[in-house]
């Protein structure tokens, strides 16, 4: 289910109960990647890009 949660600021927050999908979704769990590894990667990049997102 998705509800609008008033914030103390008299604004709403889009909120989502993913319990459901959780129960019915297979985990596809794989290990983190080294920072070493990262950083090769990183080092050998065109371009590098970056997302901010705020809640």
């Amino acid at each position: 289910p998705i509800i609008m949660v008033p914030k103390p600021d008299g604004t709403l927050r889009f909120c989502t109960d993913f319990r459901r999908l959780n129960e019915v979704s297979e985990f596809d769990g794989y290990p983190m990647p080294r920072v070493d590894e990262l950083l090769d990667h990183l080092g050998r990049a065109r371009y590098i890009s970056t997302l901010d997102l705020l809640a």
